[in-house]
C-alpha cells in the first residue's frame, strides 16, 4: 500500500509493487510473511533499481512511470493467478 501512496505523488520514481509485478521481474513470488521494516524496504529499494534496468534494456520507448502496469499486465497475460 505504501509503493501505492509513493507512486501516486512521484510515478517517475516509485513504481508500485504487487505479486504479479514482482513474479514477473524475479520470476519468483513474493515473498510471504516479511514483516521486518528493514527488511520490507531494502525489498522495495531493490526492485525499484531493478524495474529501472527491465524498463532500460527492455522497453526504454515505456515512461518508467508506467514499468509497474507493464509488469503486472506481462505476468496477468501469462495466465498467472493472485495467489493471496
Amino acid at each position: 500500500m505504501a509503493s501505492t501512496v509513493l507512486h501516486f505523488y512521484f510515478p517517475n520514481v516509485y513504481p508500485i509493487i504487487d505479486q504479479r509485478a514482482y513474479r514477473e521481474l524475479y520470476g519468483t513470488d513474493y515473498p510471504k510473511n516479511t514483516f521486518k521494516v528493514e527488511v520490507l524496504v531494502a525489498l522495495y529499494l531493490k526492485y525499484i533499481a531493478d524495474c529501472y534496468k527491465y524498463q532500460q534494456k527492455n522497453c526504454p520507448e515505456i515512461p518508467f512511470a508506467k514499468i509497474d502496469k507493464v509488469l503486472y499486465q506481462l505476468d496477468k497475460e501469462k495466465g498467472n493467478r493472485v495467489k493471496y
